[in-house]
């Protein structure tokens, strides 16, 4: 692969990165709630699929225990 080829290549793996991260959300879990409420709103979502990052099994599932309680915590109430 050329020099050139290879920075075009670069270039879009850059830009997938970025867009990619326009979807995620860093934060304690209130601010990534209200990250997530605000997608699912401006696309009419009604459901999410959340993938959280973290080595150890226990962090992870500690991580989406404490995205649930906020999520329930911030749910309208009916």
């Amino acid at each position: 692969m050329d020099h050139q080829a290879w920075q075009e290549l670069a270039s879009g793996r850059e830009a997938a990165v970025e867009q990619a991260m326009g979807l995620s959300y860093v934060g304690t879990p209130e601010e990534v709630v209200d990250g997530l409420r605000d997608l699912a709103n401006r696309w009419g979502l009604e459901e999410i699929f959340v993938v959280t990052y973290a080595h150890d099994a226990a962090a992870r599932r500690r991580s989406y225990e404490l995205l649930g309680q906020a999520w329930q915590a911030s749910a309208p109430r009916s």
